[in-house]
């Protein structure tokens, strides 16, 4: 999908955050941002169709009006009949978060994406894509840098994950509504696996820690992971792409409970400046 239809006017919301500390299936509630940290440029894109909701993501801001997401997010096959989209900010304050909607313009998705009814079995491929909106950016939301380095090896490193997804797992109940614990920041540690992170080229998939499991799940598609040197230094090596397996009882009911997969972000890195050039 390139083209999508602005909204209408920006959206100014209040949300008081739910008091909770079990969040994106084991990982914390994000109650303020670090200005100099990898939570600066976290945001949420949120799909419409029509006047409803059709759909939540994750997203980074990587640089003015410029936010880095998936490319399965605005997928016709996934979501059909998407109208508009808008990227969705929290300024944090005692315990709440003022969200405000910014419209969005446009979607570029990576030209190597391949959608969904096409796409080979087990992971989606170079699962990127840049949205593009109108309005300007609060002192509290700022730009995060993307790594280039291809020939970098990341095994077994911890990664900093952050999403607006479900906090509970699939319950496998009929209609179940898949936003209604989405909408919420939240962050966790995750461990690169321990196979070459070189083995695949466009991907990597993480696993959960044992002592704290954390799995990704609907809605955290298209977040962030970083790694975060000890100086503090940081940068965003991977795209949330995909959760969740079948059950093993057969019963067909989705769980996000299973490895996550990763796309890689310096493959992509070229595409991503060329394609946001003038922003």
């Amino acid at each position: 999908m390139q083209s999508l239809m602005n909204h209408s006017k920006l959206a100014v919301t209040i949300l008081i955050l739910a008091q909770t500390s079990n969040a994106m299936l084991g990982g914390r509630m994000l109650r303020e941002r670090d200005p100099q940290g990898p939570s600066r440029g976290v945001v949420m894109v949120e799909m419409m169709r029509g006047d409803y909701p059709a759909a939540v993501c994750t997203g980074t801001v990587i640089a003015r009006n410029v936010v880095l997401t998936a490319a399965h997010c605005f997928d016709e096959n996934l979501v059909p009949g998407i109208t508009s989209f808008s990227i969705v900010l929290d300024s944090f304050q005692d315990g709440g978060s003022f969200q405000r909607a910014f419209p969005g313009t446009r979607v570029e998705s990576h030209p190597g994406y391949i959608p969904y009814n096409k796409r080979k079995p087990e992971v989606l491929q170079n699962d990127i894509a840049l949205a593009f909106f109108d309005g300007k950016l609060p002192v509290d939301i700022q730009p995060v840098p993307i790594d280039q380095d291809t020939s970098a090896s990341y095994k077994n490193r911890a990664v900093e994950v952050y999403g607006y997804g479900r906090s509970v797992d699939y319950t496998g109940k009929k209609n179940e509504n898949g936003s209604f614990s989405s909408g919420v920041l939240r962050y966790a540690t995750l461990q690169i696996s321990s196979h070459d992170y070189r083995q695949y080229p466009k991907h990597y998939m993480t696993e959960a820690n044992p002592k704290v499991p954390t799995y990704l799940c609907q809605g955290d598609s298209g977040g962030p992971q970083f790694i975060v040197n000890r100086n503090g230094d940081f940068k965003q090596i991977g795209v949330n792409s995909g959760g969740g397996i079948p059950k093993a009882d057969g019963s067909g009911i989705m769980t996000c409970k299973s490895a996550g997969s990763v796309t890689k972000v310096a493959p992509a890195a070229r595409w991503i400046l060329e394609t946001m050039k003038g922003y």
